[in-house]
């Protein structure tokens, strides 16, 4: 998905940026559901990705804020601490 929109990996990104990232992929995809918008239809990308091996054949759309919070779930988190010193922060 990031590669595929031109995204480093290398980035932090926080929930607001995750979530546009996610919204740019269903729009571009044309995966929100004509009858609901509410409701994402799942691509093969999305459901291998956010959807649990078992549910995958009865999982065929999810709410966009369900969909946000899967995928951000997904993500690992990292934290930056900055020395007040201004020295090189330390990435955990």
């Amino acid at each position: 998905m990031m590669d595929e929109q031109g995204i480093s990996r290398d980035k932090y990104f926080n929930f607001s940026e995750l979530r546009a990232i996610l919204n740019e992929y269903v729009t571009a995809h044309q995966l929100v559901n004509p009858a609901n918008p509410r409701m994402v239809v799942l691509d093969p990308f999305l459901s291998d990705q956010l959807v649990a091996r078992k549910d995958r054949s009865v999982t065929l759309e999810l709410p966009r804020d369900q969909l946000a919070h899967e995928f951000i779930a997904k993500q690992t988190p990292f934290f930056r601490v900055s020395p007040p010193d201004g020295s090189e922060p330390t990435i955990k």
